[in-house]
């Protein structure tokens, strides 16, 4: 069973247990708590934007749009009759994968949004 053959497994499951229940008595400090409740902000180089659950809604949005607008140009792709099949296919995988990574994004930023929603309320 490789280097872990006698035991180490249920050794290394019971020290991170006592370490778990150590970590969890352990009094939250107020300077974590200030920290958690600071906005989050992304930087890109000189670019700087505060991120609220309205801007990560707004994202959702444009990457729905986006989502709809690749669907579209490869249905339009698809419908199309061309003989150079390679150039067809490698544009159906593109439409496609791009459709299905703007509706992954959009879909990440509605649950951040959505996450963060709580905590501006508790203020």
């Amino acid at each position: 069973m490789g280097q872990y053959g006698s035991g180490e497994f249920k050794k290394i499951s019971e020290t991170m247990i006592k370490i778990g229940k150590v970590l969890s008595k352990r009094p939250v400090i107020q300077a974590e708590v200030q920290a958690m409740k600071e906005k989050r902000k992304l930087k890109f180089g000189e670019l700087q934007f505060e991120l609220t659950p309205q801007n990560a809604y707004i994202g959702a949005a444009i990457g729905l749009v986006f989502g709809f607008f690749s669907w579209q140009l490869a249905q339009g792709v698809q419908s199309s009759p061309d003989d150079t099949q390679s150039l067809k296919v490698a544009l159906l995988v593109l439409g496609y994968t791009s459709t299905a990574l703007s509706v992954a994004a959009a879909a990440g930023l509605v649950v951040l949004g959505l996450q963060m929603s709580p905590e501006d309320k508790s203020d």
